[in-house]
């Protein structure tokens, strides 16, 4: 198992999304410079720009979930 998150981690290193068929697709995205306020410090905090991966389920797996939460309601 953990070669296999090693292996989608380097793929999404090189800036490729991973696609896997029946589960969905991981992809990196940035997220832009912002300035944060902290009321109790009264300072500005800035909050430098970075890579997230995000996960996007396919609709099977989104249909299979539904569809074993609807069975156990």
């Amino acid at each position: 198992m953990t070669q296999f998150f090693q292996t989608i981690s380097d793929v999404l290193a090189t800036g490729e999304e991973v696609k896997l068929t029946t589960l969905g697709r991981f992809e990196i995205c940035g997220r832009a410079y912002k300035m944060f306020f902290d009321p109790e410090a009264k300072e500005w905090f800035d909050a430098p720009t970075r890579l997230d991966v995000y996960f996007h389920p396919s609709k099977k797996l989104t249909d299979f979930i539904d569809y074993n939460l609807r069975q156990k309601a």
